[in-house]
């Protein structure tokens, strides 16, 4: 690994630990048994600057070749543009979304994405993610999601900020509850 990469990555995360309590962010990110990373969506790349351990089971990268790195990385050649799209928009508009992605593990292998993305403030986004490459192509979401789907994503979005608001503030001081509450949460995101 170049020295540059390395300094790089070290200073993304000092900036983060300088604007958010990312030690609380960490602590229960370890703790959650489902996907989770963390992005600074002020830097066009949107480095990440966290991904917990089901991030890297998931993606099969370590954490060492994520952090710092745009999730771009993980994007295979028939990623769907709309869906990249949708992506962008959400982030540039600082909005909460759910996309599906065809993303590609460092083996090639390639893998249905279902990405639920919630700003957490106007520097950072989170993103939950589940594979679902099982999931019938009729499913997929590669657009913004419209009528009683919306309806939905907008009634998650409230119930997830509020758990991401009490981990950051400090008022979630029982971490299991707070990822059971999330892992919920997230199974119906999946079914969207």
């Amino acid at each position: 690994m170049c020295r540059r990469a390395e300094t790089n990555r070290k200073d993304v995360r000092l900036r983060m630990t300088q604007r958010l309590d990312f030690g609380r962010l960490e602590k229960f990110g370890f703790a959650y048994p489902n996907a989770l990373c963390v992005v600074d969506v002020r830097e066009r790349a949107e480095p990440i600057l966290f991904a917990n351990d089901a991030f890297c089971t998931l993606t099969r990268y370590s954490r060492e070749q994520l952090l710092g790195h745009s999730c771009r990385m993980l994007q295979a050649p028939e990623t769907s543009a709309q869906g990249r799209g949708v992506l962008r928009a959400a982030i540039d508009a600082r909005t909460s979304t759910v996309v599906d992605l065809i993303n590609a593990r460092p083996n090639g292998t390639r893998y249905l994405n279902r990405i639920a993305v919630f700003l957490v403030d106007d520097t950072h986004a989170v993103g939950f993610q589940h594979e679902v490459t099982d999931l019938p192509s009729a499913r997929w979401i590669e657009a913004p999601l419209e009528g009683a789907r919306a309806e939905k994503l907008a009634a998650l979005e409230t119930e997830v900020m509020a758990s991401l608001r009490a981990i950051l503030s400090g008022e979630a001081l029982d971490y299991s509850s707070l990822c059971d509450q999330l892992v919920a949460l997230s199974r119906r995101l999946h079914q969207l």
